[in-house]
């Protein structure tokens, strides 16, 4: 059962809409979040324009994941939470 199921039993169909509008946006913030910051690494690291930083990193980032699958994705999560331990 998922969030808008919920509220469109409790709120009818108006719950729903609301909560899946509010869904994408802060999916769309996520993602604005994490573009800036692979930018801003990427722009520091190679001292280049931010514009083409950000290009640059999510082109390799959809290469890298188009390429791998699901296998490589959560292998490079794996890894990162082995980081943080």
């Amino acid at each position: 059962i998922t969030i808008s199921q919920v509220m469109f039993k409790l709120y009818g169909s108006a719950g729903r809409w609301i909560t899946v509008c509010a869904s994408i946006f802060i999916c769309i913030g996520i993602v604005a979040a994490q573009i800036s910051a692979i930018g801003r690494m990427f722009s520091y690291i190679f001292n280049i324009n931010p514009l083409y930083a950000i290009l640059s990193s999510y082109i390799t980032l959809i290469i890298y994941s188009s390429l791998g699958g699901v296998r490589v994705t959560l292998l490079t999560e794996i890894f990162q939470f082995s980081l943080f331990i």
